[in-house]
């Protein structure tokens, strides 16, 4: 009897350390899959961040779409975003500690890979998909290759330069193909800059522009010097990033609005500097040869516009990696910008109100067809805002400034720039608090 009843005491004791260290188990397991599932949300925001910056998400909207989805992890999380530097820092209240990381990560623009991490944001907001699903096919759209291919990106330099040439600066048949050939030159350069020559990007805008100008200079009997430089150098021109620098400032993002707005307005001087150097190098091979401007006074017949507005909507959105499938509504938005400038051109002689209203009329349908399709409506706004050049008049500033020397001339041109870029901010603004009064999920990247 005192066997059996220590035998029961031994399995009594035995099941209960086995329970016991079966809980035990099953807690150091709960612990391990709670860290391993905070762990993976802490990469996927670090990587979320990293995406957004590089492919051209708006940037005064990037900290918010982030709080966003910190919310819908759960994850009590902090975040500052700095031209080229985004600052992270993760909060563990349990323990009371934080974990900071600083992602370096340049600025860049591919609308197609923009659309799908929007879709994925959307998607992991409203539980459709888990948080490890959205970090492996995060990972799969950051491995996707450039949606367009090299000689289409080259082609389309070609093509938008020359149309702008004839379309936004009102030049002669000359100075398209004049224009095309600098969009080119352009395009050539830009592919070599983002190969393995990384110092190269250093130079790329000053020797473009000296090429440029080297270009317009050598052929200013035959073209219009000024029409040629500015065109071929569109894509290059600040004035995306100026109307981006507004924008930050606006929405309170003083820090990275500043910095921006600094920078875009040394890529405009660094531009024209070295288009003043193409020019100058051409003067000193024929000197006391003055420029001709008499070829500055025949544009083409407006009704061309009708023609080569298309093409050259879609030129200009295949080098912001627009997919095929946005090109329709890129084309409605960025031909409504111009025949809005255009009329109303001819209407008041001030040079801000017609962007202004043009850049309402661009947000009012873009956040209509964001609202409406449940696509990203930012996409189509890149190639308008283009459109409407606010950088060309920086860049044109600093030309006359350093070739005529008229210094009063120089900065009656850049305030018009900063004039410019604020109507194109306030149209915009305006148009989303219309679209979007209260702010909802469903708009992590309005602009």
């Amino acid at each position: 009897m005192q066997t059996l009843s220590s035998n029961r005491r031994n399995r009594s004791v035995n099941d209960g350390t086995a329970r016991r260290t079966s809980l035990k188990e099953e807690q150091q397991l709960k612990i391990k899959e709670s860290i391993a599932d905070v762990l993976t949300k802490h990469s996927f925001l670090l990587k979320l961040s990293s995406a957004l910056v590089c492919y051209g998400a708006p940037a005064h909207r990037i900290e918010d779409a982030l709080d966003t989805m910190s919310e819908v992890l759960e994850i009590k999380a902090s975040y500052a975003y700095s031209p080229g530097m985004m600052m992270i820092s993760f909060v563990d209240m349990a323990t009371r500690t934080s974990e900071t990381h600083h992602v370096r990560q340049s600025d860049g623009f591919d609308l197609y890979r923009l659309e799908l991490v929007y879709h994925l944001m959307r998607n992991l907001c409203y539980d459709k998909i888990t948080v490890n699903e959205a970090y492996r096919d995060l990972e799969t759209i950051m491995k996707r290759p450039p949606y367009h291919s090299r000689p289409v990106y080259l082609s389309s330099y070609s093509i938008s330069t020359a149309l702008v040439a004839a379309i936004a600066f009102r030049g002669s048949w000359y100075d398209v193909l004049a224009s095309a050939a600098g969009g080119t030159i352009c395009g050539v350069l830009s592919l070599l800059s983002g190969s393995r020559f990384t110092t190269f990007s250093n130079v790329y805008q000053v020797l473009a522009s000296f090429l440029v100008g080297l270009l317009a200079r050598g052929l200013h009997n035959y073209i219009c010097y000024q029409v040629v430089i500015l065109s071929s150098l569109a894509v290059l021109l600040p004035g995306f990033q100026l109307t981006l620098s507004l924008m930050e400032i606006t929405s309170r993002s003083v820090n990275s609005g500043t910095t921006r707005l600094l920078s875009a307005v040394m890529d405009a001087l660094f531009q024209a500097f070295g288009a003043w150097i193409g020019i100058s190098a051409v003067n000193a091979l024929e000197p006391g040869v003055a420029l001709n401007t008499a070829k500055c006074f025949v544009p083409i017949n407006p009704w061309f516009y009708f023609l080569v507005f298309p093409p050259l909507s879609m030129a200009i959105n295949v080098q912001f990696g627009a997919s095929w499938r946005h090109m329709p509504i890129c084309v409605v938005v960025n031909a409504a910008a111009f025949v809005v400038v255009y009329f109303m051109s001819s209407v008041t002689t001030s040079s801000v109100l017609p962007v202004g209203v043009a850049a309402f009329v661009i947000g009012l349908i873009c956040n209509l067809y964001g609202k409406f399709t449940n696509h990203l409506g930012f996409v189509p706004v890149m190639g308008a805002v283009l459109i409407l050049v606010p950088g060309s008049v920086g860049v044109r500033a600093a030309l006359t400034m350093l070739i005529n020397n008229q210094l009063e001339l120089g900065f009656e041109f850049a305030l018009q720039m900063i004039l410019v870029a604020s109507g194109i901010t306030v149209g915009l603004f305006a148009s989303t608090f219309i679209c979007h009064p209260t702010g909802k999920r469903s708009v992590l990247l309005a602009f």
